[in-house]
């Protein structure tokens, strides 16, 4: 994972993992993350810890981009009620997007038909979650 101020991101096999540190992140950061993104062949989903994140309209189009170039869906981990509300305002852009709460790394996974990958997933996000989360996958 690239550790930045605002976010930290990496890959698990062909999963995105995207971890805001800040509710708004860095421009520059999120201008590197994203260019790391466009850079890759293939993306078959994006696993974000969003906690209190608030991306504004021009990100927002930058995922929708990403999503549309690689047919993924996001699966968002929160228990913030803003994160939630961007989460609608992405499904607007018609963004395949799932809200997941901080207990429910399980059901994300599932969301991104990445089950065989589970174990991968849940160790390299474990450490950025509020709380502890057992896996069942």
């Amino acid at each position: 994972m690239e550790s930045l101020h605002t976010l930290s991101f990496g890959f698990v096999q062909d999963v995105f993992l995207l971890v805001h540190k800040t509710p708004l992140p860095n421009q520059e950061e999120w201008a590197r993350m994203m260019q790391v993104v466009r850079e890759r062949e293939t993306l078959a989903g994006v696993l974000v810890i969003a906690r209190d994140a608030r991306p504004g309209p021009d990100m927002r189009k930058e995922v929708q981009a990403v999503t549309r170039k690689f047919g993924c869906k996001t699966a968002v981990i929160t228990d913030s009620v803003v994160a939630k509300g961007v989460m609608v305002a992405m499904t607007w852009l018609n963004i395949p997007i799932g809200g997941f709460r901080t207990d429910e790394l399980d059901d994300a996974i599932r969301y991104l038909d990445y089950e065989p990958h589970a174990d991968a997933l849940r160790n390299a996000i474990e450490p950025f979650l509020d709380r502890s989360v057992s896996g069942t996958l």
